[in-house]
């Protein structure tokens, strides 16, 4: 017994002076300058300690392997999650580079071709990935996955509708906006609080972003009044923010809204 407790004591200590010495060399635990987020004692804990961003974008090049991706969701799932994680690093001072135009649009072309997968776990990283990476990717090139996301936008599942509307519109401009106009409106007085709550919310982004966007969303009053007249409390906050938002440069307007809402 103390043989075995030896044994495991030697295997620990072991451990404590490969981490202490920043050894190891693969993307997790590596020393090499390839890596980035190591450091402190707090990084060991974490799972994607000292990814190597070379790697990562190596094993991205599976997404544009339908089999893989049709097989094997969650190794997708998990790529996708280390990816983000090198951009959160660069973004809170961790090390690193972010990508640049090149490495950004590869991946984000090797996403586009994720929605083979029904996978829904895959699909939710799919749309949080590309809401991230396409501030990095130039818009002429984000037009391509606008049919994909069209098409999630009219499905039967309503938390694809509702991801597939807050993704679209983070990307679309005024032309684009025309031309799914009546998807939104739609969704707006849905009957399913997430669907409503998405395009609403999306509508006040689209509203307060652009100017040109903020033109057509001030047509869709009707809308906003028949979603506060929901019974859903979050449908309610959302709608009435949306209608604040049309009429914010307009003082009786507002008035009106406080009178009659709040």
């Amino acid at each position: 017994m103390s043989e075995q407790f030896d044994i495991v004591k030697e295997v620990q200590v072991g451990f404590d002076a490969l981490f202490a010495s920043g050894g190891g060399g693969d993307r997790y635990g590596g020393g090499d300058g390839g890596s980035i987020g190591g450091g402190g004692a707090s990084d060991l804990s974490h799972p994607y300690h000292r990814l190597e961003k070379a790697a990562v974008l190596q094993d991205a090049r599976i997404f544009h392997d339908d089999k893989i991706v049709r097989e094997h969701p969650r190794r997708c799932v998990t790529i996708l999650a280390q990816l983000l994680r090198l951009r959160d690093l660069v973004a809170a001072g961790g090390g690193g580079k972010d990508y640049n135009e090149n490495e950004a649009l590869e991946i984000f072309f090797g996403a586009t071709k994720l929605f083979v997968s029904n996978d829904a776990s895959l699909r939710r990283m799919v749309y949080l990935f590309i809401k991230d990476i396409c501030a990095l990717v130039d818009p002429a090139s984000v037009i391509i996955v606008t049919s994909s996301l069209t098409k999630d936008m009219t499905c039967d599942i309503d938390l694809y509708r509702a991801n597939a509307l807050r993704v679209l519109c983070r990307i679309i401009d005024a032309s684009m906006l025309s031309a799914i106009e009546r998807y939104v409106k739609q969704a707006i007085v849905d009957s399913s609080p997430v669907v409503s709550s998405a395009a609403l919310v999306s509508a006040a982004h689209l509203s307060s972003s652009d100017p040109e966007c903020g033109s057509i969303v001030r047509r869709w009053v009707g809308e906003a009044a028949v979603a506060i007249e929901s019974q859903n409390g979050m449908v309610q906050f959302h709608a009435v923010g949306l209608m604040y938002s049309i009429r914010c440069r307009d003082r009786l307007g507002v008035s009106k809204i406080v009178q009659q809402y709040g």
